[in-house]
């Protein structure tokens, strides 16, 4: 394999596409790889006993809320961000149950993703008859697992230093059901 073939390397490639010459070769790619691969470990031993799924939405009728939602892509966020501050989500009284309030961060969000992959994946330009949300699925050991929905607020902010992406999320409102469906 010659040095130049960046299409057989793994260690070149970011959800299936392969990394641009420049940051391909540059120190801080190499060590955001060797630091995804550390990361990845938190999960593999169960200190991340959650995963963070992106999920986009479609509405038949070109307007959201207008036909039938159809979901379009649901892409887990890997290796696993840092969730925290759920103990600051507060469940607020209501006459038929509790709703949820509050605002969590992801940190530890891979420092490969570039800014247009962060822009897809926390949903900065949907269409007219788009809607997306991030989804926290808690604890899927029974294959049962909650599923916790949260919309972006903020922009997301690179953090070089930290060799991550931080993004604030608010809590929504409805959470889909356990088994996906509205």
């Amino acid at each position: 394999m010659s040095r130049d073939d960046s299409t057989r390397n793994p260690r070149n490639l970011v959800r299936g596409r392969t990394l641009g010459a420049r940051a391909r070769g540059s120190l801080y790619e190499q060590v955001a790889a060797d630091v995804d691969s550390i990361r990845a470990l938190n999960t593999d031993l169960g200190r991340r006993p959650y995963t963070v799924v992106t999920v986009k939405l479609r509405w038949t009728g070109g307007v959201v809320g207008r036909g039938e939602l159809v979901v379009v892509d649901e892409i887990p966020l890997t290796p696993t961000p840092r969730v925290g501050g759920i103990a600051a989500v507060e469940i607020a009284s209501r006459e038929a149950g509790g709703i949820e309030r509050g605002l969590i961060r992801l940190t530890e969000i891979s420092p490969r993703y570039t800014e247009d992959d962060i822009r897809t994946y926390f949903h900065t330009d949907l269409r007219e008859d788009e809607e997306g949300f991030i989804e926290v699925r808690i604890d899927g050991r029974d294959g049962n697992t909650s599923r916790k929905r949260y919309t972006v607020v903020g922009v997301p902010e690179r953090r070089p230093d930290r060799h991550d992406w931080f993004v604030r999320l608010r809590k929504q409102d409805q959470n889909r059901r356990r088994n996906g469906s509205f």
